[in-house]
C-alpha cells in the first residue's frame, strides 16, 4: 500500500464533488461473499431485529452497492462489539478491490466500558481506588472516521454512480454487524 495516497490528497483530488443526501442502506445479511472466514448469520441479536452478521478477526466480507449519483459519501456501520480480547476492532476498508486512501487501512470501532466497582471505592487506609473497568458492549451505529483525530469529520468516500463492491476486511476482533 505503500503508493496509496493520504485521506488529506484524497481530498484534494475529490473534495469539490457533490454531497448527495441520498443514503443507502445495506443489511448485513446481504453480503455478497466472503473469504477467510466463517459468517455466522444470527436473527434478532442482542434486541436488533432482522438478520445481522458475526464476522471473525481475520478474513474478508463483500457487499454490493449500487449508486445512484457520483459524489462524495459517508460510510457508517451498526455494529456489536462482541467478546475478544478487549482490544479496540480494526478493519480495512475497500472499494472496488482498491484503498482509496492510506487511512482507510486502519479503522478503528469502539468497544464500550464502564465503572465495575463504585467510584467512590476506597481502600483500608482510606485512599480512592481506581475502578476497575468492565466491558459492556451495546449496539453502536459509527461513521468512519480518523480515530487519532488528525480529521474531525467523517470521512467521504467517492463513488461513482453504478455497481461497486465494498470489502471489508477484519484485522483485529471479531464484530456483528448488522447494517
Amino acid at each position: 500500500f505503500a503508493d496509496t495516497i493520504k485521506y488529506s490528497e484524497y481530498l484534494e483530488k475529490y473534495g469539490n464533488e457533490v454531497l448527495p443526501g441520498t443514503e443507502y442502506v445495506i443489511d448485513a445479511g446481504s453480503y455478497a461473499g466472503a473469504e477467510g472466514m466463517t459468517v455466522e448469520m444470527l436473527k434478532d441479536y442482542k434486541g436488533m431485529e432482522g438478520m445481522s452478521v458475526l464476522t471473525s478477526d481475520q478474513g474478508l466480507i463483500e457487499y454490493e452497492i449500487h449508486i445512484e449519483q457520483t459524489g462524495l459519501y459517508n460510510i457508517s456501520f451498526l455494529y456489536y462489539p462482541v467478546e475478544g480480547k478487549s482490544s479496540a476492532i480494526q478493519r480495512a476498508i475497500f472499494i472496488d478491490g482498491e484503498l482509496p486512501f492510506a487511512e482507510a487501512n486502519n479503522v478503528e470501532f469502539d468497544r464500550v466500558w464502564v465503572n465495575k466497582d463504585p467510584i467512590d471505592a476506597k481502600d483500608n487506609q482510606g485512599n480512592h481506588l481506581r475502578p476497575i473497568q468492565a466491558e459492556a458492549p451495546r449496539w453502536i451505529e459509527k461513521p468512519l472516521e480518523d480515530y487519532q483525530g488528525y480529521y474531525t469529520s467523517p470521512y467521504k468516500f467517492f463513488l461513482t454512480e453504478g455497481r461497486h463492491i465494498l470489502t471489508i476486511v477484519s484485522k483485529r476482533e471479531p464484530m456483528v454487524l448488522r447494517r
